[in-house]
């Protein structure tokens, strides 16, 4: 079983179901990744100048630095997780579909919420 790591990459593999060691697919992933940290940026969560991976080596660590707790950690990670699987591999089952819409856009928004009101994120 493929569990997380500190690096991005290889978290959202793993919360996709694929391995580490398959790297066919890495460019597709970090666009989405990548696409999703932009965002990110968009609401005011993350590096202020913006954050782009190009490998499995790049980290959250190297991306959030240590100004986050556990949970805003774990909340980046699922927001990264959902705008990815949207993007990678859309649930088939329209109401599976609109629950992952569901998840993503709370997430979005307490991360929103939490930026607009916390000096935490700058």
């Amino acid at each position: 079983m493929t569990t997380l790591t500190d690096s991005i990459l290889d978290s959202i593999k793993a919360l996709l179901g694929l391995s580490p060691e398959i790297e066919d697919f890495d460019l597709s992933i970090m666009m989405l990744i990548n696409s999703g940290i932009f965002s990110l940026s968009q609401m005011g969560v993350g590096p202020k100048n913006g954050y782009i991976i190009e490998s499995s080596s790049d980290t959250f660590e190297d991306y959030l630095g240590e100004d986050f707790s556990k949970s805003q950690r774990e909340s980046i990670k699922m927001y990264l997780y959902y705008k990815t699987r949207l993007g990678w591999d859309p649930p088939t089952s329209s109401f599976v579909l609109q629950e992952l819409k569901n998840q993503l856009a709370e997430v979005e928004w307490r991360l929103y919420d939490q930026s607009n009101y916390s000096e935490t994120f700058e």
